[in-house]
């Protein structure tokens, strides 16, 4: 079960990615599944600005996929696919409070962001994973299906709140 802490990961790690971006955007999606028995906390998809894109992909402009699993304990994270080593895009990060892993822990490619202040700092680099465009297309399209289903939720919920506050006005 997810708590609260575990939202806030993820949504520091979209704060963290958006700074990163080019005017293209981000697209993103919370609780995203890519595949037969893989959930991803947070995954992205857009184009890195000019040193990030030097940074991470050694100046390739090109849409890029952005993997985020929170994870709030150690054990939380020995039992994960991030532990196999198994990834699903093109940068992975495990989203972490301060001090729970070493960076020595993660098997590469996965970076490590933790918290620092109100943001995240990265203490891991992730590494560069080559895909092919129909593993980029198949991660875009499991955002656009996790967005619609996002936007259900949210109408329900406003439209719940909005028949509490009738009923109780």
């Amino acid at each position: 079960m997810r708590s609260a802490l575990h939202d806030s990961l993820t949504g520091k790690a979209k704060r963290w990615l958006t700074g990163k971006m080019t005017l293209r955007g981000l697209c993103w999606a919370t609780e995203v599944s890519t595949g037969p028995d893989y959930v991803a906390d947070a995954i992205g998809l857009g184009c890195l600005q000019g040193r990030f894109a030097e940074f991470y992909l050694g100046g390739r402009y090109k849409e890029v996929t952005f993997v985020f699993d929170s994870k709030v304990t150690l054990s939380d994270y020995q039992n994960s696919k991030p532990a196999k080593g198994i990834t699903v895009g093109n940068l992975h990060w495990i989203v972490a409070p301060k001090g729970i892993f070493i960076r020595d822990q993660l098997v590469d490619p996965w970076g490590l962001l933790e918290i620092s202040g109100i943001g995240l700092r990265e203490v891991k680099k992730a590494m560069y994973v080559a895909g092919t465009d129909d593993e980029i297309y198949r991660i875009a399209y499991s955002i656009l299906w996790a967005n619609r289903h996002e936007g259900r939720r949210q109408r329900r919920k406003n439209l719940r709140d909005s028949i509490k506050r009738w009923k109780y006005a």
